[in-house]
């Protein structure tokens, strides 16, 4: 499966834009975003920045080039930020910083034991934050692996036997059909960002 954001910020729309690659190369980059709506998006974007720069270069005034440019790079980037990133090993919280923001981190009077706060996502991604207390009972998934990077407090994932002692910035990966429970081991919530993927 492609990381789409990971694709986005590679810089080869651009070059397709500026049309730097070959052809078979700029076939792939098409084929692609008629698959993902997000590489569309990003694209389009990236052909209106160089439009836009090759227009502008003729122009005299430097202020309104500036003003130009920025106003297409802040377009581009609104288009690739619809989603949450996909978490892997080296994700850093950071990354996640505009989803963070959006939310309320303020959890409910009732909570028990175990609370969700849903991020975008899309047919083949969920993406949450999740609020464990104590224990996340032992379970398989047969459908989706999931993804998880620890925002706050700490806890143990244990993969069938494998244990997982995690804390902040951490990450872990749960293939499928792999049983799996979670215990918390801070005092506070066990805070952290749950990605599956369908498979």
């Amino acid at each position: 499966m492609i990381d789409i954001q990971s694709y986005i910020h590679s810089g080869i729309l651009e070059l397709h834009a500026a049309g730097a690659l070959t052809q078979d190369e700029a076939s792939e980059v098409e084929n692609l975003a008629s698959l993902h709506s997000e590489i569309k998006l990003a694209l389009e974007a990236a052909h209106e920045v160089h439009a836009l720069l090759m227009r502008s270069a003729a122009k005299v005034s430097p202020a309104h080039l500036k003003r130009r440019v920025m106003n297409a790079i802040d377009k581009e980037k609104a288009a690739s930020a619809a989603l949450p990133p996909m978490l892997h090993p080296a994700s850093e919280i950071a990354d996640f910083g505009p989803w963070l923001n959006a939310i309320d981190h303020t959890l409910p009077a009732d909570f028990d034991d175990t609370y969700f706060q849903a991020l975008e996502g899309d047919d083949a991604v969920e993406n949450a934050v999740v609020w464990i207390k104590h224990r996340l009972e032992e379970e398989p998934h047969t459908h989706f692996i999931e993804r998880f990077l620890i925002l706050e407090g700490t806890c143990i994932i244990s993969v069938e036997g494998d244990q997982h002692i995690m804390q902040a910035g951490d990450y872990v990966e749960i293939p499928r059909f792999k049983r799996h429970w979670v215990e918390v081991t801070s005092e506070c919530p066990c805070k952290f960002i749950l990605q599956r993927i369908a498979c």
